[in-house]
């Protein structure tokens, strides 16, 4: 668009069919606003695991995704990093399994993105595949962070990067009544999008 412009008309049309409907000035650009965003990693055994021969794992695959999320990092938000899993123990302890929640990157306002986005980054492929799968404590804490310090008026939102499988209490369901906060899904697995990350990005204006 010409510099300068701050609306644009919008044509669309129906196929071939020569059926067209035209609006003036229907688009309205607007600098993009500042955001608070909490990545939260699913860090379970089953995200070490290969889907296609000769791809990269499914952990591998969530943190290239997120560097992809964090380079977008601007001056005036605020991002954090965590991961999530549960002990096996004692062994076989699902669903009641020990927590293993951890801080990857505390959340940060980002005042130089030019040296905070390759920290973040650095942070991100610290990660490593550990045990079970503690999804719904992964969110709840997730969603603490994201409101905790630096407090911000900026838009908070929760990544959920995920092959969507859960084994250990407390489940997606049972906490889901608690999030106020945007989450966004990713899913990673040969089932992706699962149903489970598609029903939380849908309930939760993601």
């Amino acid at each position: 668009k010409p510099a300068g412009t701050t609306t644009v008309d919008l044509r669309a049309c129906l196929g071939t069919s020569g059926i067209c409907d035209t609006n003036t000035d229907a688009l309205i650009y607007v600098p993009p606003g500042n955001i608070d965003m909490v990545l939260v990693h699913d860090a379970s055994g089953s995200m070490g695991w290969i889907d296609v021969p000769g791809d990269l794992p499914r952990l591998e695959q969530a943190k290239r995704a997120a560097e992809l999320l964090v380079m977008l990092a601007q001056a005036g938000d605020a991002y954090g990093v965590m991961d999530f899993s549960a002990k096996d123990d004692p062994p076989g302890c699902a669903p009641n399994c020990p927590h293993d929640v951890q801080v990857v990157y505390p959340k940060t306002a980002i005042t130089d993105p030019a040296a905070q986005i390759p920290a973040l980054v650095a942070a991100i492929n610290g990660m490593t595949d550990r045990e079970w799968t503690n999804l719904g404590e992964g969110l709840r804490r997730a969603q603490l962070m994201v409101l905790g310090t630096p407090y911000s008026a900026n838009n908070k939102i929760v990544t959920l990067l995920s092959d969507g499988e859960e084994n250990v209490k407390p489940y997606y369901d049972e906490i889901a009544a608690d999030l106020s906060v945007v989450v966004n899904t990713m899913g990673f697995s040969g089932d992706a999008p699962n149903d489970l990350l598609a029903r939380i990005a849908a309930e939760n204006l993601g």
